[in-house]
């Protein structure tokens, strides 16, 4: 330690590291900032075919978006914790409740980068359904595939993380 650091200044040793669950709370909302600009896109194109109501239209829409991002913002860990604790009650055995979900909050790195590529499916979905007015439903079933793919990269490193910490509690 430097004697002649000021004692404001952050320490960014791994000592000082946020456990889990912070760092779960900064990926959860990371994610939420990251597909909020897909969403904002969205709505915008969705208030603007809306012709004349297109006031009406641009404020439900952003409401609705700001909505859902205040939302995730302030309870999207909750609401993973919960899911959690439901998966605990099924396959949690004699695990504690917390390291339960201290491998969650571990596992869900992946969140952030998952919603950026989520992110670009959605905006590359957009193009094609309204710029160049694909609608045809192989389109959507194929670009649906592919963000449920994106998603489950961080459903499967959840569910490998609680597989892995299960086996070695039984060893």
């Amino acid at each position: 330690m430097n004697p002649y650091q000021s004692p404001s200044t952050v320490d960014s040793s791994p000592e000082t590291l946020a456990p889990p669950e912070e760092q779960a709370r900064r990926y959860v909302r990371r994610a939420g900032a990251v597909l909020f600009v897909p969403a904002a896109v969205n709505g915008a194109t969705i208030a603007l075919g809306a012709g004349s109501f297109f006031p009406v239209a641009a404020i439900a829409n952003l409401a609705i978006v700001a909505a859902a991002f205040a939302g995730v913002w302030l309870f999207g860990l909750q609401a993973l914790n919960v899911a959690a604790l439901m998966f605990y009650g099924v396959f949690g055995g004699s695990l504690t409740r917390q390291a339960w979900l201290d491998r969650m909050h571990e596992s869900l790195w992946p969140l952030p980068w998952a919603a950026g590529v989520g992110a670009i499916i959605w905006l590359s979905w957009m193009a094609i359904f309204f710029g160049l007015e694909r609608h045809d439903l192989s389109v959507n079933l194929a670009f649906a595939a592919l963000g449920h793919l994106a998603a489950a990269w961080v459903y499967l490193t959840v569910f490998f993380g609680w597989y892995r910490l299960r086996r070695a509690a039984v060893r």
